[in-house]
């Protein structure tokens, strides 16, 4: 992830939606140190989520699974429509 998450707008407190619902933004990821959070005080709110240096640690423990699931792409989709 080299280009931040950026995330314009918001529905919840404290910019803790990305507007689908279920899907919450990595408030724990970010107070573990793996994200590192830039707010922009503008209308309309807009926030940015960049991987730390710790957090792009996880890359070699998450990348095979990454690999994985695109590997098995088809399969997953059948099974979970």
């Amino acid at each position: 992830m080299d280009e931040p998450l950026v995330l314009v707008g918001g529905r919840g407190p404290a910019d803790d939606e990305l507007g689908e619902p279920g899907r919450r933004v990595p408030v724990d990821q970010e107070a573990d140190g793996l994200v590192h959070r830039e707010a922009y005080h503008q209308v309309p709110p807009k926030v940015e989520y960049s991987l730390t240096d710790y957090g792009r640690t996880l890359e070699v423990a998450l990348r095979p699974l990454g690999d994985w699931g695109h590997a098995n792409m088809a399969r997953i989709e059948a099974t979970h429509p």
